[in-house]
């Protein structure tokens, strides 16, 4: 019996051991993703404090830009034209935090600096915010607060189910969807409004001229980026209801908790809806390379 319990507690404390080793490399792996994160939330912070012939420099400077071509759907090479949008996307892929941070300091950029385990909630940015001092009475508060959670509601309860079906290519397609709904099922009630190429900070949906409506067609990182950006902004502006809605189409769906819990932190509500689309590449004139 002596020698059974010692083989048996050898495999107990090795079974305990692997436990602890498992649970530990879990940890680490997690801690890891997280600061992962935390670092590309600062790399598109700076970036975003960036004109677009400063974003073009720090690519030159650095030694690689994006190509003016790309594939188009039939796999030939087409040239494109290169936007802001574009050259940014190629520096939070290429280009390493330090050297945006350096390049920035360099040019007289003001950029946040990066906090480690903490998020930027403590950035020079955030210290000059202008705080709202205006004293809303409770009962608006309260009614304000009802009013905006119905439409949540709405869209979290029935907004999906109407989209099963639906194929999206863009942001701009779940755009006029959400507010083509909206408008239908609220009437006359809410006043809705379609912001989204108005470029008037306000959003891509405004509803009575106080809450504010983001949408992501979750496909990539980039996009989702932004919304940490956008959802500090509107916060700092004092709108009482902030709403991010997400549109998981299956391409990043490992990663939306975590963005989830970071415009939480900056007083977003956040929807995820899951939807069926692909982006569409957008189509060109086919241009020959000469060699």
């Amino acid at each position: 019996m002596g020698l059974w319990d010692d083989v048996k507690g050898a495999a107990s404390d090795a079974i305990k051991k692997t436990a602890t080793a498992t649970s530990n490399v879990v940890k680490q792996a997690k801690e890891n993703y997280e600061e992962n994160q935390r670092r590309r939330s600062w790399k598109y912070s700076m970036l975003g404090k960036f004109s677009f012939p400063q974003m073009k420099q720090l690519c030159q400077d650095y030694g690689n830009e994006p190509s003016p071509f790309e594939e188009n759907d039939k796999g030939r090479r087409v040239r494109r034209k290169l936007d802001r949008d574009i050259y940014q996307d190629f520096a939070m892929d290429n280009i390493p935090s330090e050297y945006i941070k350096k390049f920035a300091d360099e040019h007289g950029i003001d950029v946040p600096s990066f906090t480690g385990k903490e998020t930027e909630k403590s950035t020079p940015e955030r210290q000059t915010t202008k705080v709202v001092t205006e004293i809303i009475p409770t009962k608006e508060i309260s009614s304000q607060s009802s009013e905006f959670e119905e439409i949540l509601d709405i869209i979290k309860n029935d907004y999906e189910d109407t989209i099963r079906d639906q194929f999206f290519t863009d942001e701009d397609q779940f755009n006029d969807n959400l507010v083509s709904y909206l408008r239908a099922k609220f009437g006359d009630k809410h006043r809705i409004e379609n912001t989204r190429k108005l470029h008037r900070d306000t959003g891509d949906i405004f509803i009575d001229e106080k809450y504010v409506f983001e949408q992501k067609f979750a496909d990539r990182q980039g996009t989702l980026d932004k919304g940490i950006t956008e959802t500090k902004r509107y916060k700092e502006k004092g709108y009482p209801g902030i709403a991010v809605i997400i549109l998981d189409v299956g391409k990043i769906s490992s990663s939306l908790l975590q963005y989830k819990r970071w415009y939480e932190e900056e007083g977003a509500k956040v929807i995820i809806l899951r939807g069926k689309g692909e982006r569409k590449k957008t189509k060109y004139k086919v241009f020959v390379e000469k060699r």
